[in-house]
């Protein structure tokens, strides 16, 4: 199988740039709910298996010599989309460093951190920690 070593993260109007993926963690977390009846018995409602991406991205202050890739800029863009009804939307398309691709929200804060002691020009890079959760079919 043919593996990148970026993701592409594009927006609802098709707007996309491709992001180095330095590391990759994929959790899943159960939604189940577990209650306790009064006498002691499990109550249980099974919810859906959610699927996420947690990448480390190596981002660039500046914009890269290859304009396919995105710089700081462009990630901060895409990261405060904030509503599903504007255009463009929250609602992003993965596609992960297998080439397949998802529809996805962000998902908690990111710190970005300095990879390097120089904090601006074409050397100054972020690390960037994200996750990106899978919107599941029919949602």
């Amino acid at each position: 199988m043919t593996t990148y070593n970026y993701i592409v993260l594009t927006d609802s109007s098709g707007s996309g740039k491709r992001f180095k993926a330095i590391e990759f963690k994929p959790p899943m977390e159960r939604t189940d709910s577990i209650e306790f009846t009064i006498g002691g018995l499990v109550d249980k409602a099974s919810g859906p298996v959610m699927n996420s991406f947690q990448y480390t991205l190596r981002v660039p202050i500046d914009s890269p010599e290859d304009t396919n890739y995105g710089d700081y800029d462009d990630f901060k863009r895409l990261y405060q989309l904030a509503q599903s009804q504007l255009s463009p939307s929250d609602v992003l398309t993965l596609t992960d460093h297998s080439g397949s691709t998802h529809s996805v929200y962000f998902v908690g804060g990111v710190a970005p951190a300095p990879l390097t002691t120089q904090l601006e020009g074409v050397n100054a890079w972020y690390i960037i920690p994200v996750q990106l959760l899978e919107i599941p079919d029919g949602s």
